[in-house]
């Protein structure tokens, strides 16, 4: 990898003479002068490694389920890729009939409307 400027071997130091040359390469690479120094001294610290890419993801997530709970959850069963085609058929012929329908004056009536279709989706239509 070839380095930019100030960040050379030789201009590694953040308290090196050439101090006033990163602000111009924070300028052409777009990045706050901030950025070049933690560069700087992560690489003092590690050397080439320093400027490989790395993963941003966080090493630990207090709010995940611990692998005990995972554990204890049983397996769900794997279900063939077509069944979620069917399903979500099902719900789109649903909604279009709903919108064409009058609006249900209560809750029981809709979920009988809802019982009406889903009978007449699984048993009688062609």
């Amino acid at each position: 990898m070839t380095l930019p400027g100030c960040l050379r071997p030789g201009w590694s130091s953040p308290l090196s003479p050439s101090r006033s040359a990163r602000s111009p390469v924070a300028r052409s690479y777009g990045v706050a002068r901030s950025w070049i120094y933690a560069l700087l001294a992560r690489y003092e610290a590690e050397g080439e490694a320093a400027f490989e890419p790395r993963s941003r993801r966080p090493k630990r997530s207090p709010r995940a389920i611990s692998d005990d709970t995972l554990a204890r959850v049983p397996a769900l069963p794997r279900l063939p890729p077509q069944t979620c085609g069917k399903v979500e058929r099902y719900h789109q012929t649903l909604k279009k009939w709903l919108a064409r329908q009058p609006p249900a004056p209560d809750l029981p009536a809709l979920q009988a409307r809802l019982d009406w279709f889903t009978s007449y989706y699984n048993t009688r239509r062609p």
